[in-house]
């Protein structure tokens, strides 16, 4: 098995979770109710029109679908101290061209429940991000786009244990439009929960890449094989301590399992009796720089794989 270092540690994603809360707009645009459902006024790098939900600890809200970025650049929506937001409708950065830098950050222990409607990191727009972390959760959706047009180097983070987006009916990265550099990362702990039971699930266009960094992929049935294929053409990357590089299926842990129990077990997460979980394992001389908690994760799934359980 190939070692990636301590990649948990890396200075990229020092770097992520620097810039996933940006500082406040000299003059906040809106908060809670006071958020509109189309965020477009626009800014700049230094001083991003910024919305946030969660002003008040424990926030709730219905709403439509929501986008940070219609036709605008660095419009930035914040979702925070467990904000609680039930949708019924797309979320949805970077619309049109030159809609670029927008993002949308989900942190604190948040919620948005999207009721079976997609999710869409970047479409025309460029550079426009969505993260999910601390925690926090994007349930309900039922596709997760990552530059579904022609815009270039959008983005999707899923981020730290208990973080994780539930999609229902399938993955694109990328698309026949030409947009490239659509990338989604899984980081330490972060995972994407796939429901979706047909093997072209996961679509991934040229140059539109997956990267693990210590995050998982959880696919509903037994697609070790599918995953592989993935693998082995070129669409996942692996943080290697320095940079993201191209992965084989070699390099990947696989284990199907059967049980609720069983998964439970082996690492850490419940609910995932009945998928396939993916991940990229770093070397055991790695894991006392990764936390207690991450540690016996990764343990659990080393062990299954030495153990034949792929």
């Amino acid at each position: 098995m190939k070692s990636f270092g301590a990649f948990l540690l890396s200075p990229v994603a020092g770097l992520i979770v620097a810039a996933s809360v940006p500082t406040l707009h000299a003059s906040l645009q809106a908060t809670d109710d006071g958020v509109p459902s189309t965020m477009d006024l626009g800014g700049t790098s230094a001083d991003p029109a910024q919305y946030i939900m969660g002003y008040t600890p424990g926030y709730t809200r219905s709403v439509g679908a929501v986008i940070a970025g219609w036709s605008t650049s660095y419009n930035s929506l914040i979702v925070q101290s467990g904000a609680n937001i039930d949708g019924e409708g797309t979320l949805w950065t970077g619309v049109d061209v030159g809609a670029d830098y927008n993002s949308i950050v989900l942190t604190g222990s948040s919620t948005w429940n999207l009721n079976g409607d997609y999710l869409r990191a970047g479409s025309s727009g460029s550079n426009n991000s969505i993260i999910v972390e601390n925690a926090s959760k994007i349930i309900g959706a039922s596709f997760l786009s990552v530059g579904d047009n022609v815009g270039n180097n959008n983005s999707l983070t899923i981020r730290g244990l208990g973080s994780s987006i539930s999609v229902s009916d399938g993955l694109n990265i990328g698309n026949d439009f030409g947009g490239e550099g659509g990338i989604l990362t899984l980081e330490s702990g972060g995972l994407l929960k796939l429901d979706a039971t047909y093997g072209g699930a996961i679509s991934i266009a040229t140059n539109n890449y997956i990267h693990f960094a210590g995050g998982f992929l959880a696919w509903k049935g037994d697609w070790a094989e599918v995953i592989d294929s993935l693998a082995d053409s070129g669409k996942f990357k692996a943080w290697n301590g320095t940079e993201f590089v191209s992965i084989s299926s070699a390099e990947m842990s696989l284990r199907y399992y059967l049980t609720n129990a069983e998964a439970l077990a082996a690492t850490g997460i419940d609910g995932l009796g009945g998928y396939t979980l993916a991940m990229v394992v770093p070397e055991p001389s790695t894991w006392a720089l990764i936390g207690a908690g991450m540690a016996g994760l990764v343990a659990g799934m080393g062990r299954k794989r030495l153990a034949g359980g792929r």
